[in-house]
């Protein structure tokens, strides 16, 4: 078991520096902000990961037993890096144009009704 939460922080780590690196690059090219405002958000980012990090290791220690907090935070993460390309993508098929709020989602009148 040891040696399966080894591996997969090791793959966790790999993943969260490929993110890293990768966000600055996605924020500042594919949404339009400015290199200060994309790194200040991945600084942000990292805090956030770096603080989750400290979370677990309290309730690791307090609470819950060592395997179970590293099974549950992983599964945070792993549900993280899941919706990242999943918004992004989203954020990419709108067309120009597009409004969320006159989508087929919000105004009832548009909707399909159903059998």
């Amino acid at each position: 078991m040891a040696s399966l939460l080894l591996v997969n922080q090791a793959l966790a780590t790999l993943a969260f520096f490929g993110v890293g690196v990768n966000l600055v690059l996605f924020l500042t090219r594919v949404l339009d902000e400015d290199t200060a405002h994309a790194a200040n958000s991945t600084s942000k980012w990292t805090g956030t990961v770096y603080l989750f990090s400290l979370i677990g290791a309290f309730l690791s220690d307090s609470y819950w037993v060592c395997y179970i907090t590293c099974t549950i935070f992983e599964l945070i993460f792993v549900l993280g890096l899941g919706l990242l390309p999943l918004s992004s993508w989203l954020f990419l098929i709108k067309p120009v144009g597009f409004s969320w709020l006159l989508s087929p989602l919000f105004c009832p009148q548009f909707r399909i009704p159903l059998l």
